[in-house]
């Protein structure tokens, strides 16, 4: 039987899904199973911080962050004012 012009890759496409590819994909799809799996029992291993370590350590972070913006912008307005009069504007 003639195929028409243009239709050769749905035959390909048809053979590239036969009872190995269909293995294949089962197999793919135990993997992610197994690793999901995997996960949640990781996560139920872990030694997660109590809701004040966390707190604190929030705190320490935010405060950093708000010195070294600090620090920054003051050392961008001097370096600044610094180059505008060794460039003389």
């Amino acid at each position: 039987m003639r195929q028409a012009p243009g239709t050769e890759h749905l035959n390909q496409a048809a053979a590239r899904h036969g009872p190995r590819e269909r293995a294949k994909s089962v197999g793919f799809l135990n993997g992610i199973r197994a690793f999901f799996a995997e996960m949640k029992a990781e996560f139920i291993r872990v030694s997660w911080p109590t809701r004040d370590a966390t707190v604190k350590s929030t705190g320490i972070v935010v405060i950093v962050t708000l010195a070294l913006a600090v620090y920054l912008g003051v050392m961008d307005v001097g370096l600044a004012t610094v180059a505008r009069h060794i460039l003389g504007r």
